[in-house]
């Protein structure tokens, strides 16, 4: 199923909102995955990426993007029509002020 068949479902079974987070994407390809969920339905839209795509350096996962990069990204998914916006997998409550104040730009 896609993205925009998945919102699409979920709006008409009764969801509140729908959106995506974690997985293997930046926050900027997020943005696509945005746009096509609304397109398909009228729901608020979440969207909750990584601090960019994971890698394995050793035994660890990093996720590469600081404060103020996963947040010029995030803004793409806030022109693609996300309302719901915050973070998964490697953000601090740093990417999260950093995003707050890009969005307040």
């Amino acid at each position: 199923n896609t993205a925009a068949d998945i919102a699409a479902k979920a709006e008409a079974n009764g969801a509140a909102a729908v959106g995506a987070n974690c997985g293997d994407l930046t926050p900027e390809q997020y943005a696509q995955i945005v746009a096509s969920m609304r397109d398909a339905c009228s729901l608020p839209l979440l969207i909750q990426p990584n601090a960019g795509k994971p890698k394995k350096e050793g035994q660890q996962t990093i996720y590469p993007l600081g404060p103020e990069e996963f947040a010029q990204q995030m803004q793409a998914c806030y022109a693609a029509g996300a309302r719901l916006l915050g973070g998964c997998c490697g953000t601090t409550p740093e990417h999260i002020a950093a995003l707050g104040r890009a969005l307040q730009q």
